[in-house]
């Protein structure tokens, strides 16, 4: 016999169930939250402590890395020369039998400059990111920084992404296997990015310690996970991505300037979000503190939906309060700027001058400005 006041119908049943399981779960992620802060409590840590936590945490949510190829097999091919830099289609190899692709940019001026890797985002193309075609929708995006840093004297990479063109339903079944088989999809990108740094400190006009990585959205997701798992670069920025990562993954809020949610739980393109466990092991913050004191970026648009200021200022807090720990200050910098999911290129550009350049070329250097 049913007991009284049970809900009529098994719809209403089921629907009560699952409430109560939703309810058990908002409450499971607030007691993540503070499990995540005491991991990382650097008053029971040594810096080499700290960084080695957050490499265990990564490890645990991404799988094992991939093994990769020891021979990158280089192809390039000239694609189109400018006054001030020459563009090169490039092919390398990452994992055995998969290839990377990108344009490499090159001074003409005689080097060895410094580099920087432009990573495009979600549905990006990186001819947009090169200025190699301004017909692309999204090219106002990404405002040609790869080439507007080429024409500055960097040279420039702009690599193709597995998330790039309208390839979502590709990236989804790539995503599942690789879940279905222990790793993130990620790990694909680590190897990617291992080879475009061997093969940028392999050429005579770069300088191999001055290699520097700039992403918006989706690459400014890479910016986070695959430069987390790259040592050798000189430094890093974050543009349309950094946020608290267990609001971005799992809130219904909507702080401004969000008009509706915008968490990954309400938007289709989520699926490689979810790291397995992620709440209980790490966010932003440590992401962007695994090499720290290496100088660090983040450009936040006032207007940027993916970005919400408030989840951005609470994670960033993290990220300073890590670098004033090891003396660092100068090296981590936050802008807020006017405008809505794009590259920006302002502080950004000195921060690279900054802490690319030797000190006579940064201060006699002008970028080509916005939407030049």
């Amino acid at each position: 016999i049913l007991p009284a006041g049970l809900p009529a119908g098994c719809e209403a049943l089921y629907r009560q169930q699952v409430e109560q399981v939703l309810a058990g779960l908002e409450a499971q992620l607030e007691r993540a939250a503070l499990r995540r802060l005491q991991r990382f409590d650097r008053t029971a840590l040594s810096p080499e402590q700290y960084r080695e936590a957050v490499a265990q945490s990564l490890a645990r949510v991404t799988g094992e890395a991939l093994p990769e190829a020891e021979d990158r097999r280089p192809r390039t091919r000239e694609v189109r020369v400018e006054a001030t830099h020459s563009v090169y289609f490039v092919l390398l190899e990452s994992v055995p039998g998969i290839d990377v692709a990108g344009y490499l940019l090159v001074p003409t001026a005689a080097g060895p400059h410094p580099a920087v890797i432009c990573q495009h985002g979600l549905g990006g193309r990186p001819e947009a990111v090169a200025g190699l075609n301004d017909d692309l929708a999204d090219g106002w995006v990404y405002d040609r920084f790869a080439e507007r840093l080429a024409r500055a004297g960097f040279v420039t990479f702009a690599p193709f992404m597995n998330w790039g063109g309208a390839c979502t339903e590709q990236r989804d079944a790539l995503v599942k296997r690789a879940f279905a088989l222990g790793f993130t999809p990620n790990r694909f990108e680590v190897a990617q990015l291992h080879a475009i740094v061997d093969f940028l400190q392999g050429r005579a006009e770069g300088d191999p310690q001055r290699i520097a990585f700039y992403g918006l959205s989706y690459g400014g997701h890479a910016s986070l996970w695959l430069t987390a798992e790259e040592p050798r670069l000189a430094a890093v920025s974050t543009a349309g991505h950094f946020n608290q990562w267990q609001r971005k993954l799992t809130s219904l809020e909507t702080p401004p300037p969000l008009t509706r949610p915008t968490c990954y739980l309400s938007v289709d393109e989520g699926f490689d979000m979810f790291n397995y466990n992620i709440c209980h092991e790490l966010g932003h913050s440590e992401l962007a503190t695994r090499h720290a004191p290496r100088p660090y970026y983040v450009e936040n648009g006032l207007l940027d939906t993916v970005t919400p200021t408030a989840w951005v200022e609470e994670e960033f807090a993290r990220v300073k309060a890590v670098y004033r720990w090891l003396g660092a200050d100068p090296a981590v910098h936050l802008e807020h700027f006017p405008g809505p999911h794009r590259v920006w290129a302002q502080g950004a550009f000195a921060f690279l001058r900054t802490h690319l350049l030797p000190p006579e070329r940064s201060a006699h250097l002008s970028i080509v400005s916005i939407g030049s």
